[in-house]
Parts: C-alpha cells; structure tokens; sequence
C-alpha cells in the first residue's frame, strides 16, 4: 500500500466505525495520526508537541484539527481554528 492510497480512519478513537465519525484520508495522515487524539493534534499544529511523519508543515495538523473538532465532543471550544488552508 502507497502512501498516498486512501483509508478510512475514525475521526476520534473512542468512538466507533460509524457515520459521523468517519473521514477518509491518505495513508501517510493515517499513520502520523495514528491514536492521536483533538487535543494532541492541536498541540502537533501549534508546535507545542514534537511529531513526524505528517509532513513538515504544521498545517497538515492544523487542517487535520478542523476536520476532527466536531467528532471531538467538545465545549467550549470557541473560534480558534484557521479555516482549512487548502
């Protein structure tokens, strides 16, 4: 499997393999997120935590983070995410 095939990953771990906690994505993503959870990907986007492997740009993680804050049951999470930066 190439790195840039397509997988389907759980948005958040806890949750099960069903609609809305669902996202497509390229293997390499797949595997730096890995059991990565909201709170660790926003802290990879700000380069508070060390990562590899998801490319040299924090905004791969930050764009990673846009798509994961809805599944991530959070409140209070307030406007701080840049939009996708595509």
């Amino acid at each position: 499997m190439s790195e840039s095939d397509w997988s389907v990953d759980r948005i958040s771990n806890d949750g099960a393999y069903a609609p809305g906690n669902l996202m497509v994505m390229c293997v390499k993503a797949n595997r730096a997120k890995g059991a990565k959870g909201y709170r660790d990907v926003i802290q990879l986007a700000s380069g508070s935590m060390q990562g590899a492997g998801f490319g040299p740009s924090k905004r791969e993680w930050a764009r990673l983070a846009c798509v994961m804050v809805g599944a991530a049951n959070l409140t209070g999470a307030g406007p701080t995410l840049l939009p996708l930066l595509t």
